[in-house]
């Protein structure tokens, strides 16, 4: 008899277990889906502009020194697989017209602009990567000198390889919204040709970047905010005419907005 019980017992428990398992099946599209990480954005293009402070420093204990004033604009757009990808940088910065104090009447400014086309890798995980981006780079500084028996354009075109690394980590990710705080690091370096108001020259610069800021994303729409600094150091030129161009150090600094999209 107790046999006969044993097995009605477990037959019942399998019974039972059958029904829950049909209920669970049946009821499956309406149960709420466990919350997860939202997938990180492939694409990404934004335009920032940031008022700061733009240098000059000439070497050789030259009194072609100073500082003032500048505004950058820039924008950017990258597009990336699972790893590997791709994207353009460019930004363009111009100063007030007394970088250098001088006389009375002389006006000095520098434009600098910079483009970087570059591949993109992105090794990471969901909360946290760190693009890679290498490519050729494109960096001018014009030096303009107004009301003076010196007055003319000085142009500096510098064309090289650029890198950057970029470390991002997300405090959080939803399918709504997300916050994340970067930083990044870029060098570079290239052959550098120089127009001066009577000469022409050749040289080879030195680059180097760095940028820290915050990202918040409401759905598509990208907003950030942070600090950039650029520095681009020309060496001494070669010799041309009995003349040269002495070591030439332009630098922008300043705290950038930026607005956007990152899908």
């Amino acid at each position: 008899m107790s046999e006969i019980r044993a097995g009605a017992c477990l037959l019942a428990l399998s019974a039972l277990s059958a029904l829950s398992a049909c209920n669970t099946m049946a009821s499956g599209g309406n149960e709420p889906a466990v919350p997860r990480a939202a997938d990180v954005p492939h694409s990404m293009a934004r335009a920032y502009f940031a008022p700061g402070e733009a240098e000059i420093d000439v070497g050789s204990g030259s009194n072609i020194n100073g500082d003032t004033d500048a505004l950058m604009f820039g924008a950017a757009f990258e597009g990336v697989g699972n790893v590997v990808g791709g994207g353009i940088k460019f930004d363009v910065y111009l100063s007030d017209d007394d970088l250098i104090e001088s006389t009375p009447g002389v006006d000095t400014s520098v434009l600098g602009a910079t483009v970087f086309p570059h591949v993109t890798f992105r090794p990471g995980t969901d909360k946290f990567r760190v693009p890679i981006r290498v490519g050729p780079e494109v960096i001018l500084h014009t030096f303009e000198i107004e009301g003076s028996a010196a007055s003319g354009d000085f142009d500096w075109v510098s064309a090289g390889l650029g890198l950057e690394v970029e470390p991002e980590f997300d405090f959080f990710r939803d399918d709504k919204s997300a916050l994340s705080i970067y930083g990044s690091l870029r060098g570079g370096g290239g052959w550098v040709a120089i127009s001066g108001p009577t000469d022409d020259y050749t040289s080879d610069s030195a680059t180097f970047g760095a940028e820290i800021g915050l990202r918040y994303e409401i759905a598509a729409f990208l907003v950030s905010a942070g600090f950039l600094t650029r520095t681009t150091k020309y060496n001494e030129s070669d010799i041309e005419n009995g003349s040269f161009i002495e070591e030439t150090d332009f630098s922008f600094r300043g705290f950038f907005i930026s607005a956007g999209a990152r899908w």
